[in-house]
């Protein structure tokens, strides 16, 4: 599970998304700082707080995003292929939006609780909280159909060996001629027979033997050859 974790971080496909996330997380950073305020841009380039609001703002548009990302992602895999169903638009719902509205509520709070004011005495509610809710709708509408039109669909096939029992037409070991098992030890041919009497093997190597003694009873495991 963590390779898997970690070969999709690495990918192109989950870099494009970072980039993507850095960007717009900026932008909401600096739309929820500047929100309902009447000073020009100008005059908040001149003011150092907008950059650490904007900084922490952003971090926290950021989180949202890649939960966002994450739930979308996870909702593809278990049902991409299957269209815009029932099972995904509540999941998407339950995850993508109510849990996210919590995580962003419990990040708020803390945030105000760290500068000094508890979130119910300031204007959070009035004028932060719509906005943000709609944020978080639009960006989970825009993740569920680009994966359902876009995202390439990764499928993993799954060999199995073949696990049918061999059996002998004989039945007396004593009757039974040419070794039982071949194998490899410290770069040597070695051979056991049915009465399990391990001995050396004269042929080099085990594809000549395999071929040798014929493919109709014996059969190689172990690798891929």
């Amino acid at each position: 599970m963590m390779d898997r974790f970690f070969s999709h971080i690495r990918s192109t496909f989950f870099l494009w998304n970072l980039l993507v996330i850095f960007i717009v997380s900026l932008i909401a950073g600096h739309l929820i700082v500047t929100h309902d305020r009447d000073e020009t841009l100008a005059e908040f380039f001149r003011m150092p707080a907008y950059f650490w609001s904007v900084g922490y703002s952003g971090f926290i548009a950021m989180v949202l995003l890649f939960c966002i990302y994450g739930v979308s992602y996870r909702r593809y895999t278990k049902y991409g292929g299957k269209g815009l169903t029932r099972a995904l638009i509540r999941e998407q719902l339950k995850y993508g939006v109510v849990m996210v509205i919590m995580i962003e509520f419990v990040a708020a709070t803390l945030l105000f609780y760290i500068m000094g004011h508890w979130i119910l005495d300031t204007a959070y509610f009035k004028k932060l909280f719509g906005p943000i809710v709609l944020f978080i709708l639009f960006a989970n509408v825009c993740y569920v159909l680009f994966f359902l039109n876009r995202a390439p669909l990764i499928k993993v096939r799954y060999q199995f060996l073949d696990n049918k029992v061999r059996k002998s037409d004989v039945d007396d070991v004593e009757k039974l001629d040419g070794p039982a098992m071949l194998y490899v030890e410290e770069g040597k041919i070695w051979s056991t027979n049915f009465k399990g009497e391990k001995s050396r093997w004269p042929l080099p190597t085990l594809k000549k033997s395999w071929e040798r003694l014929g493919k109709k009873h014996y059969f190689r495991v172990g690798r891929d050859w």
